[in-house]
């Protein structure tokens, strides 16, 4: 019964346990977007910066912004930026996942180790109780065969030869 004691006192530490540790899982994810988030907003700072120096380099060397040569330079920038921006977004967002779902997982780990010492701490007390039961049986079977001899003893009938009255 110590012995379920003990595993029944653990319990709850391993939930505690799993949660804190799925907690910084989920900060470090939350830490990874939150990077990613500003890794893309600096990626498409980058692109408006490069698209105002392509429009100014046109401007000051005579050319519009109409200029077939400069649109499509700008449409370039354009699509690199947000190529760039989305890559910066999906690697966030993957890390993000990834950190989240081990922090799903040490929840699942800290409440199956918590179900599992639960089953085992039930077989320790169940494996008590009958080692007790075991033990007031065979304490019952030594006095009996100590103090029940006498009493189950065979009987002679009248007729035997060792019959004595």
């Amino acid at each position: 019964m110590d012995s379920a004691a003990a595993i029944d006192a653990s319990r709850p530490y391993d939930i505690i346990n799993a949660t804190n540790r799925a907690t910084g899982l989920k900060y470090a994810a939350d830490t990874a977007l939150a990077s990613s988030q500003r890794q893309a907003q600096s990626r498409a700072q980058d692109k408006n910066l490069a698209l105002s120096r392509s429009r100014a380099v046109a401007a000051a060397g005579g050319g519009g912004t109409s200029d077939t040569t400069v649109i499509n330079q700008e449409a370039l920038i354009e699509r690199q930026g947000e190529f760039y921006k989305a890559l910066e977004m999906f690697g966030g967002l993957e890390e993000y996942n990834q950190r989240d779902y081990e922090s799903q997982n040490a929840l699942l780990e800290g409440v199956n180790t918590y179900n599992a010492k639960g089953v085992a701490a039930s077989r320790a007390r169940s494996a008590a109780r009958m080692q007790a039961v075991g033990t007031l049986l065979q304490a019952g079977g030594s006095s009996l065969d100590k103090y029940g001899k006498a009493k189950y003893r065979k009987r002679r009938l009248p007729g035997d030869p060792d019959y004595q009255d």
